[in-house]
Parts: structure tokens; C-alpha cells; sequence
């Protein structure tokens, strides 16, 4: 009898052990999935910008904006660069913007002077909000100890872009009126 509760218990061990690291792998696949999901997001968002702000400085009459176009393709682009390098290969960092930011960049195309501006502008309001909530839950939550530092040394630049972006709104919102 004794042989046989012993062996109860050293097979529920047993399964507990097994149990316990299927559910260690299973939050650890989580935490990976999240991970990725935030470089797939931030190095999409990254090329968007780029993209928006190379429009920004070809097509806009306004200095402002374009030098906030060009600070864009600037920053963004050595964010990018960072990115894959906190990446490493242990994950895949995109080539280029989503569909949907690809589908805002074509907007912007066919916009030109004064409605360009407006409508840059908000993107970037909008933009800019979605960058730093993303680099903000990365930054204290993320499971990767390379995105994390990456996502808490990008989140200030991410945070003046918005303040930046927001000023801008409203100046060439304000122009507008004026005319």
C-alpha cells in the first residue's frame, strides 16, 4: 500500500512539474507574441513616418512643416535603425508600412498646400498617440530586456514628437482661419 502512495505522489509531482513548465512556456510564448507585436507595430509606424515626412517636405509651402517632415525622417529613421538592432534575430522586423498607413500615405499624396498641412498635421497628432502608448506599455511591461531599454530610451522623443506635432496642428489649423 505504502509503494502504491508513493508512487501517487511522485506521479503527481510528476504531472505538476509537467503542468508548471507547459504553463512557463505557454506565458513565455505570450510574452514573445507581445514582443513582437510591438516591433512589427513600432518599426511599422517608424517607415510611416518616414514616409509622411519625405511627403512633408516635398510638397508643403510651409517651412514649419517641413521641418517638422524632415526632423521625422530624421528621427524615425535612426528609431528604425535601433529597433533592428534591439531585435537582434530573434525577431522580424517589417520592411515597410501596413496597409492601412500605406492607404493614409496616398491621402496625403493627393493633398497640396493648406489641406495638406491640416491633414499632415492631424496624422501626426494621431500618430504620435498611438507611438507612445505603444512605447509606453512596451517600456513597463514589455518581457524583452533589449526592447524594453530600446522602447524606454525611444518614449521621450516619441512624447516631443506628439507635443511637437500638436503645436503644429494648431498653427496650421490657425492659419487656416486666418485666410
Amino acid at each position: 500500500m505504502k509503494t502504491y502512495s508513493l508512487l501517487g505522489i511522485i506521479a503527481a509531482v510528476a504531472l505538476g512539474v509537467t503542468a508548471g513548465s507547459a504553463l512557463g512556456q505557454s506565458q513565455s510564448a505570450h510574452a514573445r507574441a507581445g514582443d513582437s507585436d510591438f516591433v512589427r507595430k513600432a518599426g511599422e509606424a517608424s517607415l510611416a513616418e518616414i514616409d509622411a515626412g519625405t511627403l512633408a517636405v516635398k510638397q508643403s509651402g510651409n517651412a514649419d512643416v517641413r521641418d517638422f517632415g524632415q526632423r521625422m525622417i530624421d528621427d524615425h529613421r535612426k528609431a528604425y535603425d535601433e529597433l533592428k538592432s534591439a531585435a537582434g534575430q530573434g525577431y522580424t522586423v517589417p520592411g515597410a508600412p501596413n496597409d492601412k498607413q500605406r492607404r493614409a500615405a496616398a491621402k496625403l499624396e493627393r493633398l497640396s498646400g493648406p489641406a495638406f498641412d491640416r491633414a499632415y498635421a492631424k496624422q501626426m497628432v494621431a500618430d504620435h498617440e498611438d507611438a507612445v502608448k505603444l512605447f509606453g506599455k512596451e517600456a513597463h511591461g514589455g518581457h524583452d530586456n533589449a526592447l524594453v531599454s530600446y522602447a524606454r530610451a525611444t518614449l521621450p522623443t516619441l512624447e516631443q514628437h506628439l507635443a511637437m506635432s500638436k503645436r503644429l496642428a494648431g498653427a496650421v489649423d490657425g492659419n487656416a482661419h486666418r485666410k
